[in-house]
């Protein structure tokens, strides 16, 4: 067994989500992870807001830059295409510097926030799916848009079906089990 430690952050929020305080352009997605990269992190999950938006998006960036280097490297020859390219290159290696994992931060029915963390075998599609399956459509960017059918015991029920990680978001807070559930089991 290995004694290196691994620092990972499973609750970052995008542009995706309405409560992001940054920028809503593409280009934040990048600045996101120079500052996993600056702070070590070497995993990461997106969890927007009861949406995979973030996630997506990040992903399309990465399939978006991996086509424009293959279409530039036959320009080369010119001094604006290599500038390109190494800016091309620097952003694919922060796209793999961590791993990135899919998740949503989903509010149960009863206003319980939850970190779901996805396998990341499962498609974008199937993670759509299970959200839709949960009362969230695509666009749904807050935890006011639209509302789960599912209370904590359904979702906890759902994601053992999709080999999912659930953590609490915010236990002690008005959204987190700890409060919400008081006098129950938790």
């Amino acid at each position: 067994m290995s004694d290196k430690f691994v620092k990972v952050d499973l609750h970052l929020h995008t542009p995706a989500s309405s409560c992001y305080k940054g920028p809503k352009d593409d280009g934040e997605y990048i600045r996101i992870l120079e500052r996993c990269l600056f702070e070590g992190l070497q995993v990461i999950s997106i969890t927007d807001h009861n949406s995979i938006a973030g996630y997506k998006r990040l992903m399309q960036i990465k399939e978006d830059t991996i086509k424009e280097a293959i279409y530039l490297k036959p320009f080369s020859s010119t001094e604006e295409v290599r500038k390109r390219l190494v800016e091309i290159e620097y952003t694919l290696r922060l796209l793999d510097y961590a791993t990135i994992l899919p998740g949503v931060e989903f509010q149960t029915s009863n206003c319980i926030h939850i970190l779901v963390i996805f396998n990341p075998t499962h498609t974008i599609s199937e993670i759509e799916e299970f959200l839709l399956k949960a009362g969230f459509d695509s666009e749904s960017k807050d935890v006011s848009d639209s509302f789960s059918r599912w209370d904590i015991l359904d979702l906890y029920e759902n994601c053992a079906k999709m080999d999912c990680i659930c953590i609490d978001a915010h236990t002690d807070s008005n959204k987190g089990i700890l409060t919400t559930l008081k006098g129950q089991i938790r």
